[in-house]
């Protein structure tokens, strides 16, 4: 069954020069298939060291194990120790009893290994064949050496193994007790392969069957013990050595036994004593020493020979190994009892580690910021119900742009989102993109001096401004919940009604104006309502006549729910501002508030807004640039740079752009050329005015290209002025530019082409010439001027391109809808177009969340350097229990558990501490973020919810708690698992 080949152990020993021990020398030797076979030798001898390497416990340097016929060199680690688990029971000198379980328990965790039930009562039943009946509960600390030995003998025998290796198991144990020990492996021996290490001679020849010798690593003896036949007398008196009498029970002595008896006793009595005894035990004890056997036979030991070893013959495939199958239960109870050793770095472990890993969920917050869910949560913390949306353009890098809304886009919005109602805000009175709101005034009232009234740091929460404009009635009041509390709704085109802060606003900024009758005689001055005069010459005085705003009638007041408390205390509060982070925050949440919503909102008659919405269009920033080669900066195109060739001629009349601009001018006097008074100009005589225009007219050069109708432009078509592509210098010939096929491509600010055009005319932009004393800067002489960088396209293309409105609003509902409209609002991207909500938060969520894509690498750095950090301190606290734990986990090894029942065992107390740490630092990061959130909020005044900790977070904490704690005990555990079993137990 068992045989081992020139089996080679050599040591190495460090110091100051490496020794070499050889501790075996090409051993080889067959063993019985059952038999008790003892191992001799001085310490030194080798003799430990073959019985570890034969049964798995130690490596060697060369040679083989065969075991059934298969050979060690076949062999993997782990085969090593599912054959200690399957063949192999232990016996060590020191016991090696798992302290943390009961009598009972040892036995049946090593029969459980295999992967069988542990039968309390055949367990009870085997304690019982020890001699330890009832001690299936008790604590191997309550038991005595000896007591402590037949648990170990009782658990090699529990797994029913084919054979028993004991070092030395008497060694610790006195001569009684170690007899019991011997004569119950004895027993054992008849039926199993029985291999002892001993250094005690006397015991070897009583009890073994083999008595292999060792020496220096080599064997210098191996017998096997023989029976020799007595000398027999007639009837049946065996003579051993003519100096043992044996006489078998119920034998007769006849007159010859009785003279050869007396014989032998008168040859002895001049020697020593002669005992004739009939007490069984000192007998059994007599027939032991003296090696006769119950036949009256004697025993010897005689060199062994291969007669002396029955070996059988086995087919290597039909071996078959039992792998350790640990239960979860046990390994867990094994784990958790190494927490209480080390209390104190424990305590240290778990507290370091927790406030790791709630950095780490912190930075994973911070990384995650979610605009959804902290636009949600910013809506309901600002009270926000009125929601409103505008249009924006995403880019690569997330970034968003906010743009007026096309007709398109604001479908999308409506189709998505059906259960909402959303009215199109308009404003005509913003004029410019970068412009964050329209103004707005009040005719024949007289302005308060806004010196000290005024809020000093950016824009005033009672600012003039306006939002925009909303058609009214009772259907728009009910769905938006506006309430009128003075006046009534707006009929006719030139009624409208105001909010009641805008009304507020009035009663700051002009003087005698505290209630509504006071709107009396004023009328409303802003947002394209009132009908303009244009500025003309008076002659009979001799004056320019500005032009000016014949307004609209204030018929009613309504109130909505927007809160402005916060900000109306702070301008009543102060007049200057300390440049605080709180006041830089308000500025922007003022400008949301007052550019958009219903505070600074201008209703209507629904007839006037549909009047005011046909072909309305909105404020959008676009990009453009000139030929076939895209640059890597476009410039900005606005909607006041973009004239319509229908616009220029009914405005200017322009038939033609050529030379012969006389047809236009012929039919328009002076007074008529764009003036402006404001800046100090004087009206030129007529003289020197043609004068003047005529020189700048004949100096511009005006080129169309071959076969084009310049009146009939077509929607792919476009006539930019000589200023407006840059590169059109001294040195360029627009004709060749033309001729050539010159583009003209629109992009949006992402950089995604939406219209090439065809340039087919350059002109010197002579339809808005105008006359300046001092133009700009760079034109300090009086004379003409033109716009330069205009650009002109059809109707159809123009339309197209900004017809729309500023902004959608509509009404939340309250519940968790709402939280859907905004994630998709947030959210939404097709092809670099999505939207955007303005509310008092908008700022600081968009910032913030600007602020998050740069960082976000960062935070994830920072979120692995404190998971590494937490790693570092468990592998450490782990290092020091499987340390501690060095001698379990070797004697575990040497009954059949493998590698991973080694991991389930310190992975269970890592999972512990790793428990403990996901639990305290989910606490700390939910604690932590709410104390930020509500420092933010209550210190710097930010209305927003920085952090958000939800699942994510949760599940981020447990898996890395568990990924560390698995990485933690994996490093250690693999490096003990390459020690050998026996190392471990040894503690080397």
């Amino acid at each position: 069954m068992l045989s081992v080949k020139n089996l080679t152990k050599i040591y190495k020993i460090k110091g100051k020069d490496v020794k070499q021990v050889v501790a075996l020398d090409r051993v080889s030797i067959d063993f019985p298939e059952t038999g008790m076979v003892f191992l001799l030798g001085k310490s030194g001898s080798g003799k430990s060291t073959l019985l570890n390497s034969i049964g798995g416990l130690d490596t060697f340097n060369d040679g083989e194990i065969l075991i059934k016929g298969k050979s060690s060199k076949d062999f993997k680690q782990s085969d090593f120790d599912a054959y200690r688990n399957t063949f192999i029971g232990f016996i060590f000198q020191e016991y090696n009893i798992l302290e943390e379980f009961t009598i009972g328990k040892n036995l049946a965790l090593a029969l459980e290994l295999q992967g069988k039930k542990a039968d309390n009562a055949a367990v009870n039943a085997l304690l019982d064949k020890v001699d330890l009946s009832g001690y299936y509960r008790r604590k191997p600390n309550q038991l005595s050496g000896g007591q402590k030995q037949r648990v170990a003998i009782a658990r090699a025998l529990i797994k029913d193994p084919e054979i028993i290796m004991a070092d030395e198991p008497t060694g610790a144990l006195d001569s009684n007790t170690g007899k019991q020990v011997m004569d119950t492996l004895k027993k054992l021996s008849q039926e199993k392969l029985v291999i002892i290490v001993s250094h005690d001679r006397e015991f070897a020849e009583i009890y073994g069957d083999r008595v292999i010798e060792l020496k220096d690593g080599h064997i210098i003896s191996d017998n096997t013990k023989h029976e020799v036949a007595a000398d027999k007398s007639a009837s049946g008196v065996s003579f051993i050595d003519d100096k043992i009498i044996h006489i078998k029970k119920g034998q007769q002595l006849n007159k010859d036994d009785l003279v050869k008896i007396n014989q032998m006793i008168i040859a002895n009595t001049d020697h020593q004593d002669t005992i004739i005894s009939f007490d069984e035990k000192p007998n059994r004890e007599i027939k032991k020493t003296a090696f006769i056997t119950d036949d009256g036979n004697r025993e010897v030991f005689k060199s062994t020979t291969k007669e002396d070893v029955a070996l059988k013959n086995y087919d290597p495939k039909q071996f078959k190994l039992i792998r350790s199958k640990m239960k979860i239960k046990d390994a867990f109870k094994m784990g958790s009892s190494s927490l209480k050793h080390k209390p104190i770095r424990l305590f240290f472990t778990i507290l370091l580690s927790f406030v790791a890993f709630a950095l780490f969920g912190l930075a994973d917050t911070m990384a995650s910021f979610n605009v959804a869910t902290s636009t949600y949560e910013s809506l309901k913390m600002t009270n926000t119900h009125n929601l409103p949306i505008s249009a924006v353009e995403i880019d690569q890098n997330g970034y968003k742009s906010t743009n007026g809304m096309t007709k398109d886009a604001a479908a999308k919005i409506k189709a998505r989102h059906t259960d909402y109602n959303f009215f199109e805000v308009i404003n005509p009175g913003k004029d410019s993109y970068y412009s964050s709101g329209a103004s707005y005034s009040l005719n024949n009232a007289e302005p308060k001096d806004q010196s000290s009234s005024s809020y000093s740091y950016g824009p005033s929460i009672y600012g003039m401004t306006l939002s925009g404009v909303l058609p009214l009635d009772a259907t728009v009041a009910t769905d938006l919940k506006l309430q009128l509390i003075d006046g009534s709704y707006p009929t006719a085109d030139d009624e409208v009604v105001i909010s009641e802060h805008m009304f507020n606003c009035i009663k700051r900024n002009y003087k005698n104006i505290e209630k509504f009758s006071d709107l009396s005689g004023k009328t409303f001055n802003g947002a394209g309502l009132s009908k303009y005069i244009d500025t003309y010459y008076d002659d009979e005085h001799d004056v320019w006549v500005s032009g000016h705003n014949e307004g609209a009638k204030i018929v009613g007041i309504v109130r909505d729910d927007t809160d402005v408390s916060k900000y109306t205390a702070e301008a009543d509060a102060t007049n200057s501002s300390n440049g605080s982070m709180q006041s830089f925050i308000s500025y922007y949440e003022i400008q949301s508030l007052t550019s958009y919503g219903l505070l600074n909102m201008c209703y209507v008659a629904p007839s006037k807004y549909n009047s005011l919405a046909d072909g309305y269009t909105m404020s959008r920033e676009l990009k453009y640039y000139l030929g076939d080669e895209k640059p890597d900066w476009s410039s900005s195109l606005y909607k006041n740079y973009i004239y319509t060739l229908e616009q220029i001629q009914k405005e200017y009349d322009i038939h033609k752009v050529t030379r012969t601009v006389t047809d236009y001018w012929g039919n328009h006097t002076a007074e008529t050329l764009y003036y402006n008074p404001s800046k100090g100009d004087n009206k030129p005589a007529d003289a020197e005015t043609d004068e003047q225009y005529w020189n700048f007219v004949d100096n511009g050069l005006e080129y169309i290209k071959a076969g084009v109708d310049i009146n009939h432009l077509q929607d792919n078509q476009v006539i930019i002025t000589q200023n407006f592509p840059s590169y059109l210098d001294d040195t360029s010939d627009p004709q060749a530019l033309l001729d050539g096929g010159l583009k003209y491509t629109i992009e949006n600010r992402n950089g995604d082409t939406l219209y090439e055009f065809e340039v087919v005319a350059i002109t010197n932009g002579y339809y808005d010439i105008h006359y300046s004393n001092s133009y700009s800067q760079w034109n300090n002489e009086p004379g003409y001027y033109s716009n330069g960088d205009m650009v002109i396209m059809t109707s159809n293309r123009y339309q197209e391109m900004f017809t729309g409105c500023d902004y959608l609003i509509t009404r939340l509902k309250g519940n968790n809808s709402d939280y859907a409209l905004v994630k998709d609002l947030v959210t939404y991207n097709n092809n670099g177009n999505g939207y955007n909500v303005q509310f008092s938060a908008s700022f600081q969520i968009d910032n913030f969340a600007s602020m998050i894509v740069n960082m976000k690498q960062v935070f994830l750095y920072v979120g692995i350097g404190f998971a590494v950090f937490a790693s570092f301190l468990l592998m450490n606290f782990i290092s020091i229990s499987i340390n501690y734990k060095k001698r379990e986990i070797g004697v575990l090894r040497a009954i059949g558990a493998g590698k991973k029942d080694v991991f389930s065992i310190f992975f269970s107390e890592s999972f512990v501490i790793a428990i403990i740490n996901f639990a305290l630092a989910t606490i700390a990061t939910f604690v932590a973020a709410f104390f930020i959130n509500r420092s933010l909020y209550q210190e710097l005044g930010f209305q927003i919810t920085l952090l958000t900790v939800g699942i994510r977070q949760i599940g981020l904490l447990i898996a890395v708690s568990l990924g560390v704690a698995f990485i933690s005990t994996l490093l250690p555990v693999y490096r003990i698992a390459r020690k050998n079993p026996i190392d471990s137990i040894n503690n080397r």
